[in-house]
C-alpha cells in the first residue's frame, strides 16, 4: 500500500498497473508461442457451442490467455484516467486530452494493420522472411483486413476518448449500453455472414468479407469506459478502492465456481473442459465474471506485495507493453519457422520462456535509445502517469 504520508511517492500512480499490464503480456505470449510453434489457434466464437481442444493440457494452456484481453482494456482505461488527472493538473484542457486520445487510437490501429498483422503472417507461414518486405510495399494482407487486439484497443480508446470529457453518469450510462448493445445485436443472427456488412468490426466476431474479425470495438470499449470509472474512484479514494477491488475480486471468483457448480449439475458433463469452456468472441457473461475476478484479484494483491524481482520484471514488461506486443510476435514467428510448426506443446513452452529472456532486456533497455524518445509521450498514455 502507498504510505500517503511519504511526500515523494506520487498519489496519482499506481505501479500495481503496470504490474498487471506486465502479466498479462506475459500470459497473451505464452499463447501466441503455442499457437505459432504448433502451427494451431483457437478461437472460442459465439457461433460455436464446444472447445476445439479434446485434452486437457492444452486447454489449461490456453486458458491461461483468458485475463488477458479484458485486462489490457480495464488498464487502458484506468491509465487514461490518470493520465487525465496529471495532465489537467499541469493546465491541459478537455480538447487536447480527447484529441491526445484519439491520435494514440489511431496509431494503436495504424499498428495492427501496417506491423503486427504482418507478423502473424509469417508465423502462419502464408509468406516467408525474405518476402516481408515486398509484401510490405504491396500491402498484401492475406487474409486482408484481420481485426486483432490492437485493433480493438485503439478503436475503443477513441470512443473512450470522445466520452472522458464527461461526467461519471454518463459514462457509466455509455458502459452498460457498450457492453449489452453487441449481444442484443447478436441474438438476431446465427453466423458472421448475417450480420450488416458495417457490423463486423464493430460488434460481430468472425469471418468477414475477405477479412477476419477477433476483436471489435464493441463490448470491449464498455470494459474500458469501465475502467475510467475505476480510475477515478482510484484518484478520489485510494484505501476505499483497494479494499472494495479486493471484495470484487472475490465476489466475481466466488460466483463463477457456483455457476460451474450449477452447470456441473444441470448439464450432467462434468468433464473440466465442459465446465471451463467459455466464449471469448465476444466475450460471454461468465467468462468477463471470471477474468474480471481475476484482474481485480491480480492489481489487489500487486498493490499489497511488497517489492521483489518479479514485480520488477512485470513493471518493466508493463511500462513497455506495446513494444513487448510488437516485438513478441516476429520472436515466436522466428522460432515457429525453425520448428516448421510442429513443436510439442512442451517445447512451445520452453520457446516462450526464451522469447521472455530475449523481450525483457529490450523493454529495460528501450526508452534509453534515441529512436524510443519519439514514441516516449504517447506511451505515456497507455501506463499510469
Amino acid at each position: 500500500m502507498v504510505n500517503r504520508s511519504n511526500p515523494k511517492i506520487n498519489p496519482n500512480r499506481f505501479d500495481a498497473l503496470d504490474q498487471l499490464r506486465g502479466l498479462l503480456v506475459a500470459l497473451m505470449a505464452l499463447d501466441h508461442a503455442v499457437a505459432l510453434c504448433m502451427g494451431r489457434s483457437a478461437s472460442e466464437f459465439w457461433y460455436r457451442s464446444q472447445s476445439v481442444f479434446s485434452e486437457l493440457v492444452p486447454f489449461l494452456s490456453r486458458a491461461t490467455d483468458h485475463p488477458s484481453a479484458a485486462g489490457f482494456f480495464l488498464a487502458m482505461g484506468m491509465s487514461m484516467a490518470l493520465f487525465a488527472r496529471v495532465r489537467t493538473d499541469r493546465g491541459a484542457t478537455p480538447t487536447s486530452l480527447v484529441v491526445h486520445f484519439l491520435y494514440r487510437g489511431l496509431t494503436l490501429i495504424a499498428l495492427q494493420f501496417l506491423v503486427v498483422n504482418f507478423a502473424w503472417l509469417i508465423g502462419e507461414g502464408r509468406i516467408g522472411w525474405s518476402e516481408l518486405g515486398p509484401a510490405v510495399l504491396n500491402g498484401r494482407q492475406g487474409i486482408d483486413p484481420y481485426f486483432g487486439v490492437l485493433y480493438a484497443l485503439g478503436s475503443a480508446m477513441m470512443v473512450c476518448a470522445v466520452l472522458l470529457p464527461a461526467g461519471n453518469r454518463v459514462i457509466a450510462i455509455a458502459a452498460v449500453v457498450a457492453l449489452v448493445a453487441p449481444y442484443v445485436y447478436l441474438g438476431f443472427i446465427e453466423t458472421p455472414e448475417q450480420a450488416w456488412a458495417w457490423a463486423g468490426p464493430l460488434a460481430v466476431p468472425g469471418k468477414w468479407g475477405t477479412g477476419y474479425v477477433l476483436y471489435t470495438t464493441f463490448p470491449w470499449a464498455g470494459i474500458g469506459l469501465a475502467g475510467i470509472l475505476m480510475g477515478r474512484w482510484f484518484l478520489a479514494d485510494r484505501a476505499l478502492f483497494i479494499r472494495w477491488l479486493g471484495v470484487a475480486a472475490v465476489a466475481c471468483l466466488a460466483a463463477f465456481v457456483l455457476s460451474r457448480l450449477v452447470l456441473a449439475v444441470s448439464s450432467g458433463d462434468r468433464s473440466l473442459i465442459a465446465l471451463l469452456y467459455l466464449k471469448r468472441y465476444p466475450p460471454e457473461f461468465w467468462f468477463m465474471v471470471l477474468v474480471a475476478g481475476l484482474n481485480f484479484g491480480f492489481l489487489y494483491v500487486f498493490d499489497r506485495a511488497k517489492p521483489n524481482w518479479l514485480l520488477s520484471i512485470l513493471t518493466v514488461f508493463g511500462r513497455n507493453s506495446l513494444t513487448f506486443y510488437t516485438l513478441h510476435l516476429f520472436i515466436y514467428a522466428a522460432f515457429a519457422t525453425l520448428f516448421w510448426r510442429q513443436a510439442s506443446l512442451l517445447t512451445s513452452h520452453f520457446v516462450w520462456l526464451a522469447g521472455l529472456l530475449m523481450l525483457y532486456p529490450i523493454c529495460l533497455y528501450w526508452p534509453k535509445f534515441s529512436i524510443a524518445k519519439m514514441f516516449a509521450t504517447r506511451q505515456q498514455a497507455s501506463r499510469s502517469p
